[in-house]
C-alpha cells in the first residue's frame, strides 16, 4: 500500500512517528526553559519590590485612616 506521493505507507508512518517524537522532545525542552525563565523573573521581581509596598501595607501615597 502506498501513501502520500506514492511512498510506501510504512515509510510515511515511520517518518511521521520520528517527527512527532522530535516535536514532543522539543516541546518538553521548551516547557522546561519557560518554567526556568518564569521562576527567575518572579524572583527578580520579588527582590525589586519597593520598601513599604509589601502585602497589607497599602500603596505608597495612600493615606491610612485609623479605625
Amino acid at each position: 500500500m502506498s501513501g502520500y506521493r506514492g511512498e510506501p505507507l510504512d515509510d510515511v508512518l515511520q517518518r511521521f512517528t520520528e517527527s512527532s517524537d522530535a516535536a514532543k522532545d522539543l516541546a518538553g525542552e521548551l516547557h522546561g526553559q519557560v518554567n526556568t525563565a518564569y521562576s527567575a523573573l518572579g524572583r527578580a521581581a520579588y527582590k525589586e519590590e519597593p520598601v513599604g509596598r509589601g502585602v497589607g501595607q497599602g500603596r505608597v501615597g495612600t493615606p491610612v485612616r485609623p479605625v
